[in-house]
């Protein structure tokens, strides 16, 4: 059996986050956790170990 790639979600408008999240477990891929604010993001990070974490353009 392969491993999904974890993907963490890093979103604050909850629908927005719940799109992603659908289209990429659509995809085969595993989301563990939606985290709406850069700190959640860390601790979601911490204790989830995802695979990746995308960059939004908002972010940059």
């Amino acid at each position: 059996m392969t491993k999904k790639t974890r993907i963490l979600v890093v979103e604050d408008e909850a629908l927005i986050a719940d799109d992603i999240q659908y289209c990429l477990e659509d995809c085969g891929f595993d989301v563990p956790s939606i985290a709406a604010t850069g700190l959640d993001a860390i601790k979601a990070a911490e204790n989830d170990l995802p695979n990746l974490i995308p960059e939004s353009e908002t972010s940059l």
